[in-house]
């Protein structure tokens, strides 16, 4: 039974709505951030297909305001649809996983609330279907729930207790999707392996290793976050911007709109390189406060106050000395197991007549194999108190590295990101490389790099669930430090089309296996290192003419410049050795022999726009025999009047030019010569003049006829 919307009742839908946006966990972390909007079709397409019905907060406040809801138990459901949603497309160990159920939680605290004070009647929380298992991953894996990378919570580094304190983390990542296979002895009892005794070690984030200023940044935010008035949270309303659709005039009252969130992100990415430049952030944070609402309201008393804390924290902060604050942040950030407990961060490290800092790609020394250097990523760089230089870096696997199926194909060259961060002194890096993320890699290759190898990722590599799931978004996987820097890039004419090759293992596979035999053994090695040997699940091995072969760019037109030569200062495509494993060939098995390849399809063809116009240079003409006439030739006087190149060639175009110009006169003035403006003003004097002359024949034309009508109206008469 429908039950008729009243003031009172949208208000109190309002006050739900509210109450859900400002919702926070147990730790006062907010919660709502990530149900407000719908998720991006371009980010996560398949989420649509998962999710039929998709909802967000920011709909259902639309939906109030232009009053679309009849019946308090739409607006229900529609709260509950955002819950059930998240939990149906999300693994059920993720934090928004987590953060849907508190939330589902505090919608049925509120409505309690509410039907005690009559606002609300007997509504209930719709129960809209049965749930995935626990170890069901609704659509896609999502590489923010599957890998603990630094990027999985952008406020982690600053995300502090109403007393300043550090909050506990969450948990992203467990026993999710297959289970991990138990190594028993001959009578049953699980072995402890040393390669997964302390894998929660060597997965996760990158240390901390916080330099002076941002020490000094974060025991400002932790004082701010202390201050209480009357036992008031005070700190709360500057954490976020107001929302522009509830408050459009905050937005035309103030032009430059910052919140701490957006001071914690660029914190986060280093963004302030010294503590003025944060405190002009917090002013101007606390101005914009004090400029929008009223003076004597409780909100501009806030930031008047917060703003001279901020300053006083500051004063203390810059009289404290830089070794005291670096080594109290390291002994903080750093677990007491480490046997490296202080970190000294540094900005570059100098090795081998090279410069080494966060973001560079580099290969690191193998104790499993010395041929196939480790690929990685630079995190963090720091000095430990013995002077000895160290790095934290994201390990890459290759394909040999991985366990996966026989019918797995990659890419020439492919690497998987992993969850291994390693610490590597700075003796372990043997030379520069560089890894693209797939959608770039199809499209040109980075300039000014240098004569180094270069990889291609699309896929990161989870060693608990011994699965490979694409990457979504690339800048999740790279340091804040570099997240939002674009490197310059040498783009090809079109999209390659990227070479598939079957797996590097199918030699270890047994001529006779077949589907659903256990996988072949997998050679883990020194922990220090990727796997020797990575392990291939038995199933028929993929067809070789469905492997796509790379498409060369095609050849520039005539007479044109020719793209730059990729030498030294420009990408330089080495032979596939890094990705080629060969390992010595087994006496007990035999490489199972695979049908003829057969030579790929032919691009497609499409249509394509057309080409700008390029200019081309005629060939020379052929030698007629004698007696015989050039038919072609121009003559020299108009020759003299066109585009030539620098032989004296005409030059010629297959469509007219875009950039035409009018002719100029010798003054300077565009427009039409003299003679033509002048013999064109006679001729608009004649117009005129026969104009005239024709208007007034008509005109006694017309009288002239009256005249007549009037005379024979009188004959009748008479």
């Amino acid at each position: 039974m429908s039950v008729p919307l009243t003031q009172q009742k949208v208000a109190a839908m309002q006050a739900v709505l509210t109450a859900l946006y400002n919702a926070t966990d147990p730790e006062g972390r907010p919660i709502s951030e990530i149900f407000q909007d719908m998720p991006d079709r371009d980010e996560v397409p398949d989420y649509y297909d998962v999710i039929k019905r998709p909802m967000a907060l920011n709909v259902i406040r639309d939906n109030i305001q232009a009053s679309r809801y009849t019946d308090l138990n739409e607006f229900v459901r529609d709260c509950a649809q955002i819950f059930y949603n998240a939990k149906t497309y999300n693994r059920s160990d993720s934090v928004i996983y987590e953060d849907a159920s508190l939330l589902e939680i505090f919608l049925v605290q509120k409505l309690t609330e509410m039907k005690e004070r009559g606002a609300f009647p007997e509504v209930q929380v719709p129960a809209l279907g049965p749930l995935p298992p626990p170890t069901s991953t609704g659509g896609d894996t999502d590489e923010d729930a599957s890998d603990a990378d630094p990027s999985d919570d952008d406020d982690e580094d600053l995300d502090l207790d109403d007393e300043g304190a550090p909050r506990k983390k969450r948990k992203t990542s467990g026993k999710i999707g297959r289970p991990r296979k138990i190594v028993t002895d001959e009578e049953g009892n699980p072995i402890e392996r040393p390669d997964m005794a302390d894998l929660k070690r060597k997965r996760g984030r990158p240390p901390k290793v916080d330099t002076p200023n941002d020490a000094r940044i974060k025991n400002i935010l932790k004082g701010l976050r202390r201050e209480k008035i009357m036992g008031r949270q005070i700190f709360a309303p500057f954490e976020k911007l107001p929302d522009p659709k509830m408050f459009p005039d905050y937005y035309e009252a103030i032009q430059n709109p910052i919140a701490t969130e957006g001071i914690k992100r660029k914190a986060k990415a280093k963004a302030y390189k010294d503590l003025s430049s944060f405190l002009e952030d917090i002013d101007l944070m606390f101005n914009n406060a004090k400029r929008y609402n009223m003076p004597g309201s409780e909100l501009f008393n806030d930031a008047c106050y917060l703003q001279e804390v901020a300053h006083r924290l500051a004063q203390q902060e810059l009289v404290r000395d830089d070794t005291e604050l670096v080594l109290e942040n390291a002994m903080a950030a750093t677990p007491a197991r480490s046997s490296k407990p202080q970190r000294i961060p540094l900005d570059k490290i100098y090795y081998n007549d090279d410069v080494y800092q966060v973001g560079d790609w580099v290969h690191l020394k193998n104790p499993n194999d010395a041929e196939k250097p480790i690929p990685a990523q630079i995190f963090r760089t720091w000095q430990s108190p013995d002077g000895s230089q160290w790095i934290n870096v994201c390990w890459y696997y290759r394909p040999e590295q991985t366990i996966h199926r026989a019918d797995r194909t990659f890419y020439e060259n492919e690497v998987f990101k992993t969850g291994q961060y390693r610490d590597h002194d700075i003796n372990d890096v043997i030379e520069r490389i560089f890894i693209m993320f797939v959608t770039k890699y199809v499209r040109g290759r980075p300039r000014d790099i240098g004569d180094v190898k270069i990889y291609v990722c699309e896929s990161r590599y989870n060693e608990e669930n011994q699965e490979a799931n694409k990457i979504k978004s690339w800048k999740s996987c790279v340091p804040d430090e570099v997240r939002g820097k674009e490197y310059d890039m040498y783009h090809f004419d079109r999209v390659r089309v990227l070479t598939k090759v079957p797996s590097p293992l199918l030699q270890w596979l047994p001529p006779d296996a077949k589907e659903g035999d256990p996988p072949t053994e997998l050679i883990r090695g020194s922990e220090d290192g990727p796997p020797i040997r990575g392990s291939i699940i038995p199933c028929p091995p993929p067809d070789p003419s469905q492997l796509v072969k790379q498409t060369e760019p095609t050849p520039p037109p005539p007479d044109t410049p020719a793209p730059p030569p990729m030498t030294s200062n420009h990408i330089t495509t080495l032979p596939p050795k890094a990705t080629t494993f060969q390992p010595p060939e087994p006496q007990q098995f035999t490489m199972p022999q695979l049908p003829p390849r057969l030579p790929p399809p032919p691009p497609p063809v499409y249509a394509q726009p057309p080409a700008p116009p390029v200019a081309f240079t005629m060939p020379p003409p052929p030698v007629m025999p004698d007696g015989v006439a050039r038919v072609n030739a121009l003559p020299d006087a108009t020759v003299e009047t066109v585009q030539r190149d620098p032989l004296g060639r005409v030059l010629w175009f297959p469509v007219p030019p875009t950039d035409n110009v009018k002719p100029v006169l010798e003054t300077g003035v565009k427009g039409h010569s003299l003679a033509y403006l002048a013999k064109r003003r006679d001729i608009l004097k004649a117009k005129k003049e026969k104009l005239a002359k024709a208007r007034q024949g008509a005109a006694l034309t017309k009288t002239g006829k009256s005249d007549v009508d009037q005379d024979q109206s009188i004959g009748k008469e008479g």
